[in-house]
């Protein structure tokens, strides 16, 4: 994709999740296998880590506000609140693999059923005046997106949740996710280091888009009862950009710092 064009994809999905913004891109991917959902949903439920329950109390959804981001939290970003029908649903998404499942709805900030309350926000880099040029004004927009997704449980669920995501990562190293009929091809799901909160788990992706290899991440950061989860696209992968996306530091940092 030349990168005006992808720049004003990237514009134009600024206000909506990952899952939605990497099928706006268009990719192409073999037949997915139908009712693989149903089938993950079902392992994972088997598969929960037995970790013993714990007098963990879920924060409330106004507790919950105040520990997410806001523009005050990250200086240079642009943060805004993600509307209702802006977050993906489990039932818009299918997978080839049903083991990739977990990934695909993290990627979509899918609430999960045990969550007590969950809040989102799009973190965005703020435009660059002095980087467009007459060729490319669009090139002030930053081609580097986020999705921040805060989830509190009661008891062990939260702790449950990283034990599924980590099991995940052992046996998912790449999937076609179908996101309301437009499919999309991860070539690569590989774990790397990230530090923060009790525990937490890092993911590389690459997202197959018309010949370009699109970087992506995954972070979940567990304190306490309650599960961040940031995923990020870099866009400018595909206009000969990083080959691979740097974990996003600054926003990880910050919102630790608020769950603490």
């Amino acid at each position: 994709m030349r990168a005006a064009v992808v720049r004003r994809t990237a514009l134009a999905a600024s206000a909506v999740t990952l899952a939605l913004l990497v099928s706006a891109c268009g990719g192409s991917s073999d037949d997915d296998a139908k009712g693989a959902g149903k089938s993950a949903a079902a392992g994972s439920a088997a598969s929960k880590s037995d970790a013993a329950a714990s007098d963990v109390k879920a924060l409330s959804a106004a507790e919950l506000e105040k520990a997410s981001l806001t523009a005050a939290d990250l200086k240079g970003y642009q943060v805004t609140t993600m509307k209702d029908g802006e977050r993906g649903t489990a039932d818009q998404v299918t997978v080839d693999k049903a083991e990739c499942l977990p990934v695909a709805l993290a990627l979509g900030l899918v609430e999960r059923e045990e969550a007590v309350a969950s809040t989102a926000r799009q973190a965005m880099p703020k435009p660059d005046a002095s980087a467009a040029t007459a060729d490319d004004p669009l090139a002030a927009i930053s081609l580097v997106t986020s999705a921040v997704s805060l989830s509190s449980y009661d008891g062990a669920d939260a702790s449950e949740v990283l034990a599924e995501m980590k099991k995940t990562a052992a046996e998912c190293t790449g999937f076609t996710a179908t996101v309301q009929g437009e499919k999309t091809v991860y070539s690569k799901v590989a774990e790397v280091p990230v530090s923060g909160g009790e525990e937490a788990l890092g993911l590389n992706l690459a997202m197959e888009s018309d010949g370009d290899s699109v970087p992506m991440s995954l972070v979940l950061v567990r304190q306490a009862g309650t599960v961040a989860t940031i995923a990020t696209a870099d866009m400018s992968g595909a206009t000969g950009g990083t080959a691979e996306n740097e974990l996003p530091t600054e926003i990880i940092s910050a919102q630790v710092a608020k769950l603490a």
